[in-house]
């Protein structure tokens, strides 16, 4: 078991690798991969994901006619902590990201603990935000009692984070972090369950993503009271009202406060509302995208 582990985890990292460029701009370097063309969208992952995270969502949107720019956070993956360990400090080096692309500007979208930095993104770099997506966004310290799993297990000072999450992946009814509860899983659709696998997997190796799950739950501890009302970008915010990481009330605080936000709310959704239930929501963010694109 032990070699087929090694093996895996090494398989793993390599692919990585190989599937992202380290860029290297005036505020440090970031590791980004791009997918499609057209009007630019940039995502921001969640605690415990990577660029790999927010590439999940690239073919759908580059068929329908965008470039996809997904990241890997400070911390995440190849992408430094010293690049941006506060949330303004990220959004600045998503800036500096658009320099060396030579993008004037995008939509930005904030997953989970994506959300903070994206948001700082669009009151820091009005010019240069054409569109805000909030998805189960983090906005304020509390209410958010959340620990994931990741945190956890890294702050258990265990020799090695990889292998018990190595092994939390390989349990036949994987408890899913932030999605439907057991006896509701069994409702789900198998492409639902597959889409669940894989985006839970992302994490892994979890190693490479500890300093930046380490520092997301210090940054989140500590979030001023935000200027929601300051930004100017039109903005669309979808969260599940039975979310029980990041509170349905977070959803709604940005849909009430920021000027242009319509409000997306899944019934019965958990903090994985994007995947189960992304036969409502990929419709809805197409919709936002092709409303607020740039004109050539």
């Amino acid at each position: 078991m032990v070699s087929k582990f090694t093996h895996q985890k090494d398989e793993a990292a390599r692919k990585l690798r190989e599937g992202s460029s380290l860029v290297q701009t005036a505020l440090g370097p970031v590791e980004a991969a791009r997918n499609g063309e057209g009007p630019a969208v940039l995502i921001l992952h969640g605690a415990g994901g990577g660029y790999d995270q927010g590439m999940l969502a690239t073919d759908k949107l580059s068929e329908e006619g965008y470039q996809v720019i997904a990241i890997s956070r400070p911390g995440y993956l190849r992408t430094p902590l010293e690049t941006g360990q506060t949330h303004e400090e990220q959004a600045d080096a998503c800036a500096a990201l658009l320099d060396e692309f030579g993008l004037k500007s995008v939509a930005i979208a904030g997953i989970s603990a994506g959300g903070p930095p994206s948001i700082q993104f669009a009151l820091r770099h009005p010019d240069r935000c054409w569109g805000l997506l909030l998805v189960s966004a983090v906005n304020a310290s509390h209410p958010y009692h959340y620990v994931p799993i990741h945190e956890q297990l890294i702050q258990a000072g265990l020799s090695t984070v990889d292998f018990p999450y190595w092994m939390y992946l390989k349990a036949p009814f994987l408890p899913f972090l932030g999605g439907p509860k057991l006896k509701n899983q069994k409702k789900l659709s198998p492409e639902v369950k597959e889409r669940l696998q894989v985006l839970v997997g992302t994490a892994f190796p979890l190693s490479l993503r500890s300093q930046g799950i380490l520092n997301d739950a210090k940054q989140i501890k500590s979030i001023p009271d935000l200027p929601l009302e300051q930004i100017q970008a039109p903005t669309l915010v979808i969260h599940g009202d039975a979310d029980r990481l990041v509170p349905f009330s977070h959803g709604v605080r940005s849909a009430e406060t920021i000027p242009q936000a319509d409000f997306l709310r899944i019934p019965g959704g958990s903090h994985l509302c994007a995947i189960t239930h992304f036969e409502e929501i990929e419709p809805a963010v197409i919709a936002f995208l092709k409303k607020n694109a740039p004109r050539k």
